[in-house]
This record gives C-alpha cells, sequence and structure tokens, in this order.
C-alpha cells in the first residue's frame, strides 16, 4: 500500500510533542509516497513567480524531477 501523508500527520509524526505525535509516527515506517509531491508544488510555485534560486537541504530530491532545475539550486 502507498500512502500520501499531509503535512500536518508529518510535523506530527517528527515532533514528541505534538498532541498527535503517537497517532502519527508509526506512518512513518510505512511504504509513503509524498515527499516527491511537496517538492513538485514547491517547484510549481517557484516557476510561477520565477525564483532566481531554491535553497534546500534536498537538492537531489528537486533535481529528480526537474533535472534542467540544478543550476538554480543552492545549498544553504
Amino acid at each position: 500500500m502507498k500512502i500520501l501523508l499531509d503535512t500536518s500527520i508529518l510535523v506530527a509524526a517528527m515532533i514528541e510533542a505534538h498532541p498527535a505525535h503517537e497517532r502519527s509516527k508509526h506512518l512513518s515506517e510505512s511504504n509513503i509516497v509524498g515527499g516527491l509531491t511537496y517538492d513538485a508544488v514547491i517547484l510549481y510555485t517557484a516557476f510561477k513567480v520565477e525564483i532566481d534560486r531554491i535553497v534546500t537541504l534536498n537538492k537531489r530530491d528537486f533535481v529528480r524531477i526537474y533535472p534542467d532545475i540544478a543550476d538554480k539550486i543552492i545549498l544553504p
């Protein structure tokens, strides 16, 4: 089964103090799709507003979605 998680679930799964942490943390161990989906939305938005650079810790993911953008991606 493939699962797409909303960011509210991702945040809850990562933050132990979150009220929904216990209910959400097991989902991070599943066969989850979604990270690339969110990255694709970010890229779409970036193109719509004609960005010059993308700053990310996940350059590989963005390049995997759209290789031609590699020269616009920088690491902090």
